[in-house]
């Protein structure tokens, strides 16, 4: 497992609050960037790897960028086919989610370990299932950048994912 899962452990962190009228004046100069919203609003997801970054986690082909159902940014990397005739490989992602922190990261049949990066502190969260892993790492309280492994196997993928995290966390900014 790499550094950025070394402090994974299970514990819950609710949050409380009430919402605030719009006829209020709203201090924006943390609102932003404690959401996440501003903060990842600038950032390509195909430009968080770089190719000698990215053959840490495996041969994979070009970045492509796209956009997901939920108005979220990504980019995803497919695994190169070593013969015309295998099957499965390894695709890895990264989403770039600016309205939707950790609080909302769900559980895709594993459970989920929360825990934060030995590089930077940043708090994350983990899911895996037989098809894949995600690590979601905090921008701010209310944004986060996915790094999803998948077609590896759990333990396998859980290992890419752990990796792409490491690799990304000092480039994506804290947001609070």
């Amino acid at each position: 497992m790499t550094a950025a899962a070394v402090l994974l452990a299970a514990c819950s962190n609710a949050e409380s609050g009430s919402p605030v009228s719009t006829s209020a004046a709203l201090d924006t100069s943390s609102t932003s960037s404690d959401r996440g919203e501003v903060a990842l609003g600038a950032i390509d997801p195909c430009s968080l790897l770089e190719p000698a970054e990215l053959s840490r986690v495996g041969d994979f082909e070009q970045g492509v960028e796209g956009l997901r159902r939920d108005g979220s940014r990504e980019c995803h990397w497919t695994g190169v086919r070593q013969t015309a005739h295998q099957g499965d490989v390894p695709g890895i992602y990264l989403v770039v989610r600016g309205d939707s922190g950790l609080d909302e990261f769900g559980d895709i049949g594993s459970g989920v370990r929360t825990g934060t990066t030995e590089a930077t502190g940043r708090r994350i969260k983990q899911t895996r299932n037989e098809d894949g892993c995600i690590v979601g790492l905090a921008v701010g309280v209310g944004g986060r950048v996915d790094a999803i492994a998948t077609q590896a196997g759990p333990e396998r993928s859980c290992d890419m994912a752990n990796e792409l995290a490491e690799i990304v966390d000092p480039k994506i900014p804290e947001g609070e």
